[in-house]
């Protein structure tokens, strides 16, 4: 064990000591100075004597001293102290607390300025400013705390749907207490994360954070996607999903990524192969490589948040599983022109899955203008008070509308007599298989199939 030299009179000195005494007394010897109300231990020594007197102090820097730490409330007192161990200790290594600003330019003394730590720390309380790191790794900003507002787009995210590029969130505080994350933790308001990562990226990431609406499909992915494969469905159909896909491109103000399968001659493939790099960015495939594992290189070599599909892809074998398995959102597009849209519908049930995808309903409507109607049709009477609450309670937050109606009709048949409706829904793995079971079925997930024709976003919610 090393053995140390404190000097030390007020307030922190006596705390510095104390704190050493509960939590590292086995970790070093200590001999300190000037504290002489504090009991020795069996690794601390308490010398009682005015350490201004060079007489009293030179025969205890005789002792082999690895470092010296100086804590003294007065000026004039402190720098004699520290005079007096320059001279009988020239090697030592000493940590001073600077409680005045002093210009002391010693390769041997390292100044602790109580003015600048204070002032740090309370910046670190001031609105919309992130909290970094400032004593350990480079104090650049690497090193971030951001604590998660109710109405941030990251709230209720598993960490799995979340693109961590160049950053991570490493660890969280919830209820006073350390969480050590993995892939299905999910954020709820109040935690406050730990991020790792370059400081310039951290800096958007808070912002994201602490934002409240107009970023989706962040935090998924910064960009969108369209897999389109020309054996899908005819040349004017898939004509069709790349207008609509371009325009919402266009309208989120986001990059679009193509990737093309299975390509043929026809009027489409001629435009694509002209489309300007500014308009959508093309991906060939040639190579015959399986779906999933096309799109699942793409999403995360590009950055992809909202995959974009035809509702014929839907019903090929395996998709719907490749999909799910992307933690990402995906919009099937129907009938109905992304255009023409006048509202978004969600069937209300009492699982927790819909109040996880609340974020990114709002968010999405902020961005599109579209209102969130809620669809409280249940021919079983099934309690979902903590649901609509849910949603009253975001709409307040985020100053939203949001229409409930209620009923006791058939919510799917409902939506079938409306072509401009986007339905939102849970993407939940059950959704990944199609049963004969599914047919008698009253969850408006196991049905969504019945609405072939209508425009669906499903967001992921599950761990």
């Amino acid at each position: 064990m090393q053995r140390i030299l404190i000097i030390g009179r007020g307030e922190i000195a006596t705390r510095f000591v104390r704190t050493i005494r509960e939590r590292y007394a086995d970790a070093h010897l200590y001999d300190i100075v000037g504290l002489g109300s504090e009991s020795e231990g069996a690794t601390i020594r308490i010398f009682d004597f005015d350490p201004t007197s060079l007489f009293r102090l030179a025969p205890l820097l005789k002792n082999d001293y690895r470092s010296a730490y100086l804590i003294w409330d007065r000026l004039d007192e402190a720098q004699v102290i520290l005079g007096h161990l320059r001279r009988e200790s020239p090697d030592l290594a000493i940590t001073m607390v600077d409680f005045w600003g002093i210009d002391l330019n010693d390769g041997q003394v390292n100044l602790v300025p109580v003015v600048d730590l204070v002032t740090a720390r309370l910046v670190d309380f001031l609105p919309s400013i992130p909290v970094v790191a400032q004593n350990i790794g480079l104090g650049q900003g690497e090193i971030m705390e951001v604590m998660v507002p109710a109405d941030s787009p990251y709230a209720y995210r598993n960490l799995s749907n979340i693109q961590q590029k160049n950053w991570r969130i490493v660890a969280l505080y919830r209820n006073r207490q350390l969480v050590l994350v993995k892939p299905s933790t999910m954020i709820r308001p109040g935690d406050t994360l730990l991020l790792v990562g370059a400081a310039h990226i951290l800096q958007d990431i808070y912002r994201l954070i602490k934002s409240q609406t107009g970023h989706f499909p962040q935090p998924f992915g910064q960009h969108l996607y369209l897999y389109l494969d020309m054996l899908d469905a005819s040349d004017s159909k898939l004509t069709s999903l790349v207008n609509e896909s371009l325009w919402l491109a266009k309208h989120l103000k986001r990059k679009l990524y193509i990737r093309v399968a299975n390509a043929l001659f026809s009027p489409l493939y001629d435009r694509l192969r002209q489309m300007r790099d500014e308009e959508a960015t093309l991906l060939w495939e040639y190579r015959g490589l399986d779906f999933g594992e096309v799109v699942g290189d793409d999403v995360v070599r590009y950055g992809v948040g909202l995959v974009i599909v035809g509702r014929e892809r839907l019903t090929k074998s395996g998709v719907m599983e490749a999909l799910w398995n992307l933690r990402r959102p995906v919009l099937k597009i129907g009938r109905q022109t992304l255009a023409t849209l006048s509202q978004m519908s969600l069937i209300l049930t009492s699982k927790p899955t819909l109040e996880k995808i609340a974020p990114t309903l709002f968010d999405i409507s902020s961005q599109t203008n579209l209102p969130l109607v809620l669809y409280n049709f249940d021919p079983e009477n099934e309690p979902k008070t903590h649901v609509i609450e849910h949603y009253e309670h975001l709409a307040r937050i985020h100053n939203s509308r949001i229409e409930i109606k209620s009923g006791q009709k058939n919510p799917i048949r409902e939506l079938q007599k409306l072509f401009n409706v986007l339905h939102c829904l849970p993407f939940e793995h059950t959704m990944t298989k199609r049963r004969m079971s599914d047919l008698f079925a009253l969850d408006p997930e196991r049905l969504f199939w019945k609405l072939d024709e209508t425009t669906q976003l499903l967001i992921p919610a599950e761990e």
